[in-house]
């Protein structure tokens, strides 16, 4: 089950319980902002790093999820939208 959401700040964090991660699963941003990304954390929020993301399409970050994180921070523009899911 997918959920979508639309940024209502240019610097969101979520933790995975709001957004109901299940694994695996894919995270994307639907963004053209210059200075979008998605960060994940596995230790509540104290450390963000960056994972591979797929660019094929201009305007969408995707992210495969395949192992337990804790949060996720996305970076973009308000009125982007996140989908969470498979």
């Amino acid at each position: 089950m997918q959920k979508h959401i639309i940024l209502t700040q240019t610097t969101t964090i979520f933790g995975t319980g709001e957004v109901n991660l299940q694994l695996p699963s894919t995270i994307t941003l639907k963004s053209s902002d210059a200075s979008r990304s998605i960060q994940i954390a596995t230790d509540n929020g104290v450390e963000f790093f960056s994972p591979p993301v797929d660019t094929t399409t201009a305007t969408m970050l995707v992210v495969t999820i395949a192992a337990p994180i804790t949060n996720i921070k996305v970076i973009g523009a308000i009125g982007d939208t996140l989908v969470v899911g498979s």
